[in-house]
């Protein structure tokens, strides 16, 4: 269950009590892969197949095709119908997710629901007592502004206040804005693609690692090396963008603290037409969300 410790409007800082753990929120999910094995973090994310010592770990189930064994604690499997389907499949999907998640009552789940927002504020509903959901085709409502406030505001305020929100697939200029809309957890995914198609991430920006001339980063990995060198090797490369990801998630939960997160968030959302579009959407449509956790000044 998520410990909340603060607040600036939805955005909240927290503790998530996982196993014998408390994991800082918000944070993100190390993917476990050959490439991300060696590198420590505060909590891992695995396929259920994948064999590994890290822990904490949580599991993740896949889609109901893939007939996985439930065994310790992780999200459970979803329909996996996709993203922009039929409605009617969408429905089905919702319902196929919803008929296997009450057959495991304390698991976490997914928000199935493809991009329809009625859709998903119904299964965020369904499976509101869960200590942690999975927003389902996190990249892809990542490419759609619009879609992605309405989608993850009304699950927001569907479900629990101190269950933990995850969306997978988000990638780093838009953290922020979806911290502010109360998601607790994303992952590494984004930043081990970037990586693999040779891009070299900043706070700010993506760059193709064999364009550039110098290392505008200090840290550890490019203190010590060399553009050349990472041009060389796709693990210190992803685990160059893997530290973006710590040093963001870290000033996200610092600012929290300090009362300056708004600050923080509008100066990311310049950097991304996505993440800038989606704060402006949030401040001119859903000014009500925001309001209900933004305390009146006397």
């Amino acid at each position: 269950m998520l410990e909340i410790l603060a607040h600036s409007g939805p955005a909240r800082l927290g503790i998530w009590h996982y196993t014998d753990k408390k994991i800082p929120t918000p944070n993100f999910l190390l993917n476990i892969t050959p490439l991300t094995r060696r590198i420590e973090h505060d909590i891992y994310i695995a396929p259920h197949r994948t064999h590994t010592s890290r822990e904490p770990l949580l599991v993740h189930y896949g889609t109901i095709a893939g007939r996985a064994r439930i065994g310790r604690f992780g999200i459970l499997p979803y329909s996996g119908f996709g993203f922009d389907i039929p409605r009617e499949l969408a429905e089905a999907g919702v319902e196929e997710t919803l008929a296997l998640a009450e057959l495991y009552p304390g698991y976490g789940a997914v928000v199935d629901g493809g991009r329809y927002p009625d859709l998903r504020e119904h299964c965020a509903r369904k499976l509101s007592r869960r200590a942690l959901l999975c927003i389902a085709g996190g990249s892809k409502l990542c490419q759609r502004p619009r879609l992605l406030v309405e989608i993850v505001t009304r699950i927001r305020e569907a479900v629990k206040p101190n269950t933990v929100l995850y969306l997978p697939g988000a990638p780093p200029a838009l953290m922020p804005v979806l911290a502010y809309m109360g998601v607790d957890l994303f992952d590494s995914s984004h930043a081990i693609r970037a990586a693999l198609r040779g891009h070299y991430l900043t706070r700010h920006e993506s760059y193709p690692v064999d364009r550039i001339k110098e290392l505008p980063c200090s840290c550890r990995v490019c203190i010590s090396g060399s553009a050349e060198r990472l041009r060389n090797s796709t693990n210190l490369l992803v685990k160059h963008n893997i530290l973006q990801l710590l040093e963001l998630v870290g000033e996200i939960r610092e600012s929290l603290r300090h009362r300056r997160f708004i600050k923080l968030l509008e100066s990311c959302a310049t950097t991304s037409p996505h993440a800038m579009a989606a704060l402006r959407i949030l401040y001119r449509e859903k000014y009500t969300f925001l309001e209900k956790y933004t305390p009146a000044i006397p």
